[in-house]
């Protein structure tokens, strides 16, 4: 339970610890570790049963050594608010934050029973026979369209998410489509269209931290944007989301990426230059309406 809210005192919208409730760090251990899910320079993700209510969910906890790092205290703590307003059937839902017994700064989220969209592709890639019966083009365009709907989601509510790859879009056995990972998602200035929708908000963009590293490539080369593979952080919108859009639904029809670069240098400098030809052209064995080569194709027009 958060009381009062996140607060490390110094004013509106500092974050930090001071504010999450004493019952927080003295309740009995309502979480049990059953294992590890993923490890990162922040922390970890952890596969927990919530002894209260009986369900395994997903902990990512902060590193300890970290705790002490204002601006990266701020940052998991968005990413938890950020994900925790954009309430959409296929953006991962955040159940609570809070701070453990061991003064652990965690958040805990859905936990999404199924696979990675990296994972489908690299079997489709390997020819698995299995996936290629059950992965149609029209199934995977059916999941497209739903991680298109919670980005629309996402961008409506002023939020970009900066970093959407396969990797980070979870495919469950009963259709379910999750966009994971908003750690290095933005909060960005809206559409007038958009304006009649509650906008989200932090605490972190009402601190004096809040800004980002003018000049700091944030992302995965393969799935930046141009803007992004140059460093212009400041001027990032919901094109840059859209982009990576078109590299994900290029790798869908193809099942190649539309950069042939061998190094991470290679793939930025043609991010940033190179148009890549049609998907079709570039896997013969794969029936591709020229509809959806033509939209790939403009997702990816610098």
């Amino acid at each position: 339970s958060i009381g009062t809210g996140v607060d490390v005192g110094g004013g509106k919208g500092a974050t930090g610890f001071a504010g999450l409730s004493k019952q927080t760090q003295t309740a009995r251990k309502r979480y049990v570790v059953i294992r590890e899910i993923a490890r990162g320079g922040m922390g970890k993700v952890l596969e927990v049963e919530d002894t209260d209510l009986r369900r395994s969910v997903a902990l990512k906890v902060l590193r300890k050594e970290l705790v002490d790092r204002r601006d990266l205290v701020e940052r998991f703590l968005e990413e938890a608010q950020i994900t925790g307003q954009l309430e959409h059937p296929n953006i991962v839902p955040v159940h609570e934050i809070g701070i453990d017994g061991k003064g652990n700064l965690y958040f805990t989220m859905k936990l999404v029973e199924g696979w990675g969209l990296n994972e489908i592709l690299n079997k489709l890639r390997a020819g698995d026979k299995d996936t290629l019966r059950e992965w149609t083009v029209a199934r995977l365009l059916e999941m497209f369209l739903k991680l298109c709907e919670g980005i629309a989601f996402a961008h409506s509510r002023g939020v970009i998410h900066r970093d959407l790859k396969p990797a980070n879009i979870m495919v469950g056995r009963f259709g379910e489509v999750q966009i994971m990972d908003w750690g290095v998602s933005k909060i960005v200035a809206r559409n007038e269209k958009d304006a009649h929708e509650k906008a989200v908000i932090s605490d972190r963009m009402e601190s004096e931290f809040g800004a980002t590293m003018v000049g700091a490539i944030v992302g995965t080369p393969s799935y930046m944007s141009p803007e992004q593979a140059k460093g212009e952080t400041d001027a990032l919108g919901v094109e840059s989301d859209i982009f990576a859009l078109g590299v994900i639904l290029y790798e869908l029809l193809s099942l190649r990426s539309p950069w042939t670069g061998k190094t991470s240098d290679e793939v930025l400098e043609q991010v940033r230059t190179y148009d890549p030809e049609p998907p079709s052209r570039r896997n013969l064995d794969r029936a591709i309406a020229p509809e959806l080569d033509d939209l790939a194709l403009r997702c990816l027009a610098k």
